[in-house]
């Protein structure tokens, strides 16, 4: 468990305090549990909310055996399919956004002003963005570059 926390919380590039603030939690008590001290249901649930996860992978007593801390690969693992199943989500989302939007602002300029052409714009510098965030969505995935990593270790 001790790995685990610390794993998620470095992966967020976030101190201890910063895990406090986010989680409710008090500095010390995010210490204990990554020294290896068990947490109680309370605290499995600020740091499941702070993690974006479920509470249950906080409460499973891990002791320092190799079958543990490939329990804890797997949940990495778990968790990371999890985010990348949420960011494909999100960039769908992205795209509808994109096409309701976009398919507005040129319907609204070709109807009101249709000898300048404006809309190519917003159509081109979103589509880089939302290009991006294809990308990161579904080619680059630093989370299971950081898991393959630790499994050969």
């Amino acid at each position: 468990m001790s790995d685990l926390v610390k794993s998620l919380r470095r992966e967020k590039g976030w101190t201890q305090e910063q895990l406090a603030d986010i989680s409710g939690l008090s500095v010390r008590t995010i210490q204990r549990i990554e020294k290896g001290d068990p947490c109680a249901l309370d605290t499995a649930q600020a740091l499941a909310a702070a993690f974006d996860t479920k509470a249950d992978i906080f409460l499973s007593p891990v002791s320092q055996t190799t079958e543990n801390d490939e329990d804890i690969l797997t949940q990495l693992q778990k968790l990371n399919e999890q985010r990348q199943l949420r960011r494909r989500f999100k960039f769908i989302r992205h795209c509808i956004t994109y096409i309701i939007i976009n398919a507005f602002l040129a319907t609204l300029n070709l109807i009101q002003s249709p000898e300048n052409i404006w809309f190519i714009y917003p159509l081109f510098g979103w589509g880089l963005g939302l290009a991006l965030h294809g990308v990161k969505a579904f080619i680059w995935n630093w989370e299971d570059r950081i898991c393959a990593y630790m499994q050969k270790k």
